[in-house]
């Protein structure tokens, strides 16, 4: 059973492209009172052209939105809620038994 670090910050763009392009992570606190699965995966804005990591979902709520967004970054934002921490990236499963 893999061992995860829990911290403030979202997946890097890295991290993720070394995930193979959208990946699993645990998330925890905000308004949860456990570990729920968060989804990334990057994204490619056009103008500027760039890559960046766009959060698909945490605890099954589309969310859709870049890590860089205030929701994420700005903790004032939601007050009385912890900040999100992460950990990760969780393998996929390969189908196996």
């Amino acid at each position: 059973m893999p061992s995860y670090v829990w911290r403030q910050k979202p997946p890097t763009l890295q991290e993720v492209i070394d995930a193979g392009g959208s990946a699993h992570y645990w998330a925890r606190v905000w308004n949860f009172n456990r570990p729920v699965m968060a989804e990334v995966s990057v994204s490619t804005r056009a103008d500027p052209l760039e890559n960046y990591v766009t959060v698909v979902s945490v605890g099954g709520q589309a969310i859709d939105e870049p890590t860089t967004s205030p929701r994420f970054t700005n903790h004032e934002m939601l007050p009385g809620w912890d900040p999100l921490e992460w950990a990760g990236p969780v393998p996929e499963p390969n189908g196996k038994t």
